[in-house]
């Protein structure tokens, strides 16, 4: 069960639009624009068979629902991942009472038609992450120096993290001005690397930075790595980061390092794949979503 937030409940009650993306045969995501709604426990959003969103959920249930302000899109938005159970009783009469409801609400699925199957089987070639939507193993991605074009891309995937994750502890999202401001006095001059995906429409589906290190004196960097959430379980950050430490080395730098919110168990986890080391933690040193958290130094040595 997912506990949201003041604002996402206002952004959910609000007027917005809502996106259910489920998975394909072949693992790749499809999104569907969908009303939504909730009863204060459940999301709801309606589907008919033989469309293909509601083939999906009999094949594979997992769903990845997204919510947002049309007005602020970057600044006013949710994503929830889980999984949704196909619901036959009421569901015709939900339907047609919700075509007189524009407002996007919350996660099950209203469908009329037969409950869902558990069953799937991926083709060779394939992958599909428990965890959430992967598509395919093939798909090309490449990582490469960002430029000033790919600014628009690399705020919206920031963005996204400020609204919805602990992997930044910053609490208010950039407008456009202030993310000119950013790519002034930061972007363009610190090492900034973007993951791209030629099958994408803006080509960027992750972004990574490497700055000095804030503490005076020493020959330290760190890292910074952020991935679009459609995209997330590909490896991309991983990419990322192989490619910081391996920039950080060319460098000449003896050590990276990364400060991670304790709660953000995939940046804690990427890093410990990549031989990063958990090396101390800073009780209480942020407050996000209501409450204090906190942040865990892990570093690596560059010199193996």
């Amino acid at each position: 069960m997912v506990k949201l937030t003041e604002r996402q409940v206002r952004i959910i009650n609000g007027r917005h639009f809502a996106t259910v993306a489920t998975v394909m045969p072949d693992c790749a995501p499809e999104a569907t624009v969908v009303w939504i709604e909730t009863d204060g426990k459940y999301l709801y959003f309606n589907t008919a068979f033989p469309r293909l969103k509601a083939r999906n959920l009999e094949r594979d249930n997992r769903v990845a629902i997204t919510v947002f302000d049309p007005a602020h899109p970057y600044r006013d938005a949710l994503a929830i991942r889980g999984r949704a159970e196909l619901i036959t009783e009421g569901a015709n009469e939900h339907i047609e009472s919700s075509r007189d409801d524009t407002r996007a609400r919350r996660s099950k699925a209203f469908a009329p038609a037969s409950p869902a199957s558990s069953s799937r089987s991926p083709p060779k070639g394939s992958t599909c992450n428990d965890q959430g939507v992967m598509a395919k193993a093939t798909r090309a991605v490449s990582v490469r120096a960002a430029t000033h074009d790919d600014l628009r891309a690399i705020v919206g995937i920031y963005n996204w993290a400020v609204n919805q994750t602990f992997a930044t502890i910053d609490s208010e999202p950039l407008d456009t001005e202030e993310a000119a401001q950013w790519w002034e006095a930061h972007g363009k001059r610190s090492k900034l690397l973007v993951a791209t995906d030629e099958s994408v429409e803006s080509g960027v589906i992750g972004w990574a930075r490497l700055l000095p290190w804030n503490q005076r004196g020493f020959d330290v960097v760190e890292d910074l790595v952020y991935v679009d959430p459609v995209h997330q379980g590909r490896g991309i950050g991983k990419a990322l980061l192989m490619e910081l430490i391996n920039e950080a080395r060319g460098l000449g730098y003896r050590t990276i390092v990364a400060t991670i919110a304790t709660d953000n168990r995939h940046g804690l986890q990427l890093h410990t794949s990549l031989g990063f080391e958990a090396v101390g933690t800073i009780r209480n040193a942020a407050h996000k979503f209501d409450r204090w958290m906190d942040i865990t130094l892990v570093q690596r040595s560059l010199e193996d």
